[in-house]
């Protein structure tokens, strides 16, 4: 298949990837996870651009057994604070680390929980701060010693009215109000 993904300039490359390579890659995500001590049902938000990358890591956090928020990239930085204090997300995957600088971090303080932010361009652009800043092309290399039955295991602990995704609204008429959805209703369209 080929995917479009997010090249340096700002520009998008065309790339090649099989079925196989974007199993391995969210499976190497979600060892990733695991290395970082992010435990089952934990929360990891999303901000960004789509991008195979994107839609990996989100694919390794269903692997994980973990629940992902999509975050508006029209969020200001106070309703990104909310979804992220509301969430109570252990780690934050970004597009660029200047989307993470303008609107994830000045809300840092009021989450001293996060494990990590991952960044998916340009992490070397990254300065020393008082999280974990990591580059996609290490993410995938991360969790290299951890057994895939590991991660077998956290799928096996799905059940179909988990909580799979919470979505949360723009915020237009007062805070976004998170709304959360099943691993059965994510799926429910696709069986019709």
């Amino acid at each position: 298949m080929k995917l479009l993904t997010l090249a340096k300039d700002g520009y998008a490359d065309v790339k090649m990837y099989t079925w196989l390579d974007f199993y391995t890659r969210a499976l190497q995500f979600a060892k990733t996870l695991h290395v970082l001590g992010v435990s089952e049902r934990s929360r990891i938000c999303f901000m960004g651009h789509s991008s195979p990358e994107h839609f990996m890591s989100l694919m390794g956090t269903i692997l994980s057994n973990c629940v992902f928020s999509e975050v508006y990239i029209t969020n200001g930085p106070e309703a990104c604070a909310q979804q992220v204090i509301h969430s109570q997300a252990q780690v934050i995957v970004c597009d660029t680390y200047e989307r993470f600088r303008e609107k994830i971090m000045p809300g840092r303080a009021m989450f001293p929980w996060l494990k990590a932010v991952v960044i998916i361009g340009e992490a070397n652009k990254a300065k020393k701060e008082d999280i974990r800043i990591i580059n996609w092309k290490d993410v995938i290399q991360m969790g290299a010693q951890v057994d895939n039955s590991i991660i077998e295991r956290k799928v096996q602990n799905q059940r179909a009215g988990m909580c799979c995704n919470i979505v949360y609204t723009s915020g237009t008429t007062g805070d976004p109000k998170g709304v959360m959805l099943s691993h059965d209703n994510m799926t429910w369209y696709w069986t019709v």
